[in-house]
């Protein structure tokens, strides 16, 4: 039986013994007797309660010594697990570690990449367009062309005009330089291509006439030339050319009409190029 009852000085819970009598046996068993006293006069008291605080010391001192255990033997176990992982799958130890191996897999890929270029500029065909024209004769209709190729295949690619000749150097020279990095050359050929020079005589009929060079330029390489005749021209006979270009007369060319046909013209030029790139 447990009695509750409140004093002046404090609560007190008292537990009396209690005896049970067994159905089997004679023998009873005496329960313990528990006094909790809270007492004013010991709360009021300026003595203290030092067994207490001692059991409290005690619980938190074998709590921090068994998480430090408990710690201890975490990491070994982290250690044990990354020693048994494969190279590629190990974790990056540090900031340094991590900076190095990037270091190290751009480098990798920069060469990789350097390698590439060098074999695909020595296997690879120059795809650059060169295109041959006279100012006095279409300018108008070139620089339209121009913007149908350079959209195509690149401003990179497409030349239009030898431009940037250094001082010193022949002129001539510096023409077919550029002229022979190229995989194609256009011709364009309108009413004055081949017009009167002041003193009379034919444009072409001048070696100095970088038209002539250009042209000559492609022959002697090889280099396929084709002509683009604009204005309603027709191509240039065999005997109005100097013996120089004579074989361009027998190129296959192709007409590009102003508006609403020079859309369409000019799209046949390009997979005409681009036949001829593969």
């Amino acid at each position: 039986m447990i009695e509750f009852y409140r004093r002046s000085s404090g609560i007190r819970l008292v537990q009396h013994r209690q005896t049970k009598q067994r159905a089997t046996s004679s023998r009873s068993i005496d329960a313990w007797q528990f006094h909790v006293c809270f007492s004013a006069d010991r709360v009021h008291s300026n003595e203290p309660d030092s067994t207490g605080n001692n059991v409290l010391l005690y619980i938190a001192l074998f709590g921090a010594f068994g998480m430090a255990v408990w710690y201890l033997f975490l990491i070994k176990a982290e250690k044990k697990r990354q020693s048994n992982l494969p190279d590629n799958h190990k974790p990056i130890q540090s900031s340094e570690a991590a900076e190095n191996t990037t270091a190290a897999i751009a480098t990798k890929a920069a060469a990789v990449t350097n390698e590439a270029e060098v074999a695909s500029s020595i296997n690879q065909p120059d795809r650059s367009i060169f295109i041959s024209y006279r100012r006095q004769d279409s300018q108008h209709i070139t620089g339209r062309i121009y913007d149908k190729l350079f959209t195509r295949f690149g401003k990179s690619n497409v030349f239009k005009d030898v431009d940037s000749m250094p001082l010193g150097y022949d002129f001539r020279d510096h023409i077919r330089e550029q002229v022979s990095r190229c995989a194609i050359l256009i011709a364009v050929i309108g009413k004055n291509w081949n017009g009167p020079t002041p003193s009379g005589s034919a444009r072409l009929n001048d070696p100095r006439d970088h038209l002539r060079i250009e042209i000559e330029t492609a022959l002697e390489r090889r280099i396929p030339v084709i002509p683009v005749l604009v204005d309603d021209v027709e191509m240039p006979a065999e005997e109005d050319m100097p013996a120089s270009l004579a074989r361009l007369a027998y190129h296959h060319g192709i007409s590009v009409r102003p508006d609403p046909d020079f859309h369409h013209d000019a799209d046949r030029l390009i997979r005409g190029i681009e036949s001829l790139m593969k």
